[in-house]
């Protein structure tokens, strides 16, 4: 049994195992019970969408899978220029951009 939990920004992964045998010899019953359990602390990092969270377990594997929200994904900043003469945009030879604002003293 795996159990995960989060709260604030800790997420917890426990796990829990059961196994029963049972064996006859004559007239000897033998029953053999196995119990162990483990758990796993994180802290997580800000900025994380736990409503889109996802868990698989397959062949012995467990998968977490969560999102960055969209509001903690970088984003890029479009810049355009301006043809009245208050401010123009324009690239160096080595690609980076430089801005350079001019006032129209109005």
């Amino acid at each position: 049994d795996v159990e995960i939990t989060v709260h604030q920004d800790t997420l917890t992964i426990g796990v829990r195992e059961q196994a029963e045998r049972e064996t006859q010899e004559g007239e000897r019953v033998y029953r053999e019970l196995r119990r162990s359990s483990g758990s796993r602390t994180l802290t997580l990092p800000n900025g994380l969408d736990m409503d889109a969270a996802s868990a698989t377990f397959e062949n012995g594997m467990l998968h977490l899978s969560i999102p960055r929200a969209e509001a903690a994904k970088p984003r890029q900043i479009p810049v355009s220029t301006v043809t009245d003469g208050r401010a123009a945009v324009t690239a160096t030879s080595q690609g980076d951009e430089q801005v350079t604002a001019r006032e129209s003293g109005e």
